[in-house]
């Protein structure tokens, strides 16, 4: 084969083949396919991974990244007990009882999870199926700390908080990312000064929450006039000529302030969707209590409303969550270190469905 430059060498006299060969780069205008595979712990979550498409073959596989943003975010977006052990309950079942696809399984298992982080978030929440707080047992009360009917905006701070951090992360691993791709210079360059400038904004905040004493916010001010100046320096160095640079620069400042922005705002839909379920699971029980009264049927009507109420409400919410967690990991996270989607690696192979033994 010509585009081999190592021959086959045939030992006759052992009867021995060896094949010698060597890495043939890509082509400049060809795309290899991608394949990902992470451990039996972290691979339900390449279920999110994939619904985005396969990461560039130059890019990090974020599965690792996302899954402990994902199972989160998930928590705080449905955050009711009763929700998550019915979703592992589901999941249990599903792949006890039954024989699934690999496909199949593996969202199971990632339902579980999901399960999971529902119910361990919705003790902080105090959501248990929409029962007012003070209805619950003093053991419950104690471990609840938000109460996002009540009390909306720490929640608030909590997501935007989280939101912060997960831009963050996703800056220092397309830092990395650079880094294997031998391009550490630009991903410092492009990245620092914008961490440096998160930096000083969670600095900022701390000074006025008074949790933060050992800087002036004076000096905070000035010190994020000298980041704003990084960005516009680093920027030019992508621009072609003085106007190709100064249209670099303000592009920078423009763009990416708007974005990072806006990329935490998105975090406070966390907030929307734990109060939607909150709200929702509390109607269905006022609804059920209303009705209650009725004579004769009224238990009946109840219990019917109860069941179909919550049913809907676990669906509704539980396909909220997963859209909008999703959405979070891959506009606002994937979106600062991966390139593009992939191709996946998909090889010719023989699959087998159903065996069937005959006997002669």
């Amino acid at each position: 084969v010509a585009d081999m430059r190592d021959a086959i060498e045939v030992d006759l006299k052992n009867q021995n083949v060896t094949a010698l060969f060597t890495d043939i780069e890509p082509a400049a205008d060809e795309v290899p396919p991608v394949e990902i595979k992470n451990n039996s712990f972290f691979r339900p979550f390449e279920v999110v991974t994939r619904l985005y498409g396969m990461p560039g073959h130059k890019d990090l596989d974020p599965t690792l990244f996302l899954a402990g943003f994902f199972f989160l975010f998930f928590g705080l977006s449905l955050t009711d007990v009763g929700y998550g052990i019915t979703l592992m309950v589901v999941a249990t079942i599903v792949l006890t009882l039954f024989k699934v696809s690999d496909e199949v399984r593996t969202f199971m298992k990632l339902l579980l999870f999901m399960g999971l982080g529902s119910a361990l978030l919705g003790m902080l929440f105090g959501g248990y199926l929409g029962i007012p707080a003070e209805a619950l047992p003093s053991w419950l009360q104690a471990i609840q700390i938000f109460d996002p009917i009540g009390n909306p905006l720490p929640v608030f701070y909590l997501a935007l908080s989280l939101g912060v951090f997960q831009v963050m992360v996703g800056m220092l691993i397309k830092i990395y990312s650079d880094y294997k791709n031998d391009d550490l210079v630009g991903g410092l360059l492009d990245q620092m000064p914008w961490l440096f400038l998160f930096t000083l904004g969670i600095l900022f905040v701390g000074v006025v929450t008074g949790y933060v004493a050992f800087i002036a916010t004076d000096t905070i001010v000035k010190l994020v006039y000298l980041g704003f100046a990084l960005v516009a320096i680093t920027a030019a160095r992508k621009g072609e000529g003085l106007v190709g640079k100064l249209i670099a620069v303000l592009a920078a400042l423009y763009n990416d302030t708007i974005g990072y922005f806006s990329d935490i705002l998105s975090y406070s839909r966390l907030l929307a969707l734990g109060l939607a379920t909150s709200a929702l699971a509390f109607a269905v029980n006022l609804i059920a209590e209303i009705v209650s009264g009725t004579p004769v049927v009224g238990p009946i009507l109840a219990v019917a409303i109860l069941i179909i109420g919550h049913v809907f409400a676990l669906v509704i919410n539980t396909l909220g969550a997963f859209i909008h967690s999703a959405r979070l990991q891959f506009v606002e996270f994937f979106g600062k270190f991966i390139s593009g989607t992939g191709r996946s690696f998909s090889p010719l192979s023989r699959s087998k469905k159903h065996i069937t033994a005959k006997v002669e």
